[in-house]
């Protein structure tokens, strides 16, 4: 049977893996962080879900960068946060009811993302904690929320940037991500990192982004009680995170719901009709 691209890809990184692992550790860690780093390309992180082009702002993120946000609607302001390797449109599904409900929607694409300008790593490359300036760069400038979604990683994003300072009076995650350090450790085991290797992994990718592993783990952040009870929705055919991942979350986070879905997916559920007037509700109240 013909392999496809994807397979002789991940093929070819296991056997460098394996072979530098043993002869080279630290050449395999570095290496390890590179293809981490490195923003996914398929297609359903690519989708563009906007019903009609909003209002594109252009906001400064520093050293000459500029992050791209697209808006739509007047009123309190909704922030819709995209994943790892998403963009604007992915999350814009969500824009067209809350615009009707009198809300102000904001989208935008972290550094190196979208539309938006490379980030410190340069094209295709980032990090979470980039992601979160991101945000903290749109919240500076656009101001207080009256809600913010997430998406995968973009949950993370959102309630890292809502600990540290930002204000919202609602929350929504749509398929949360699970701890970091288990998403790390999963890669390294699919990339074929020797196992040995895995505190070296972790500690590299913690001086790339700047940022600890666990600054990224949304149950304890949700256990705090610094942050608005939470509607988490999630889909039990979700390949990327399993169901269970947002029922911990929501078992830690007091006053949360847990809205389970069927079918949909890690992306196909942004655009599900039943979730979007999920998400509605959720922001409307």
């Amino acid at each position: 049977m013909k392999k496809t691209r994807k397979a002789v890809v991940v093929g070819g990184l296991r056997a460098y893996f394996r072979t530098t692992s043993q002869v080279a550790p630290e050449a395999a860690v570095r290496k390890a962080v590179d293809v981490w780093c490195t923003l996914p390309t398929n297609a359903g992180r690519r989708k563009d879900n906007r019903a009609e082009p909003g209002e594109q702002l252009r906001i400064p993120a520093g050293d000459g960068r500029t992050i791209v946000a697209e808006a739509w609607g007047e009123g309190p302001v909704v922030y819709l946060v995209h994943g790892w390797g998403g963009w604007r449109g992915q999350v814009a599904s969500f824009a067209p009811p809350l615009v009707a409900e009198g809300f102000r929607v904001v989208t935008f694409d972290s550094l190196s993302h979208g539309d938006s300008d490379a980030g410190e790593h340069g094209p295709g490359r980032s990090s979470g904690g980039e992601m979160i300036e991101s945000f903290q760069r749109v919240y500076e400038r656009l101001g207080p929320a009256h809600a913010v979604v997430g998406h995968s990683l973009g949950c993370a994003s959102a309630c890292r940037t809502l600990l540290s300072g930002a204000e919202t009076e609602r929350l929504c995650l749509v398929s949360p991500n699970p701890d970091m350090a288990e998403i790390a450790r999963r890669f390294a085991r699919q990339i074929g990192l020797a196992p040995r290797l895995d505190e070296a992994f972790l500690e590299a990718n913690e001086r790339f982004a700047r940022r600890s592993m666990h600054d990224f783990d949304i149950a304890p952040m949700g256990a705090t009680g610094r942050l608005p009870g939470a509607t988490i929705i999630h889909d039990d055919a979700d390949k990327e995170v399993p169901l269970t991942v947002a029922r911990q979350i929501a078992d830690a986070w007091p006053g949360s719901t847990l809205v389970p879905t069927h079918g949909l997916g890690h992306h196909r559920i942004l655009i599900d009709p039943d979730v979007i007037t999920q998400v509605t509700k959720a922001v409307v109240g």
